[in-house]
């Protein structure tokens, strides 16, 4: 699977050709759509630089087998996660036994595990 991302600052937008070319399509481009859709996909990947605005780079990532993903944004600029590459935190079940958080001598940090 393809999802479409803006790789800059400024924000996800699509060039005046691009949308002509969704709405050829059958997509509207005012409205909300997929990041997946086939069809934005192949337009992108079509018109290269020409389906940018100027304030965004558009930039097709493929998820090769991964059908799960979201989308972060800052400032603009777009990260792709999926279940493989998300920074998830587990978090111990309440029946498990914590283990005891280091203790600090005199600003010494913990030994790290090798």
């Amino acid at each position: 699977m393809k999802v479409v991302i803006n790789g800059c600052w400024g924000g996800f937008g699509l060039s005046e050709a691009a949308k002509r070319e969704l709405e050829k399509a059958g997509v509207v481009a005012e409205q909300r759509f997929s990041r997946h859709d086939p069809r934005l996909v192949e337009v992108v990947e079509r018109l290269g630089d020409a389906a940018n605005t100027r304030h965004s780079r558009l930039v097709v990532v493929d998820l090769k087998d991964e059908t799960t993903y979201f989308i972060t944004e800052y400032d603009g600029s777009e990260s792709l996660w999926t279940p493989k590459t998300a920074p998830w935190i587990t978090v111990p079940s309440a029946k498990r036994e914590l283990e005891p958080t280091p203790t600090l001598k005199g600003g010494e940090l913990p030994e790290e595990d090798e």
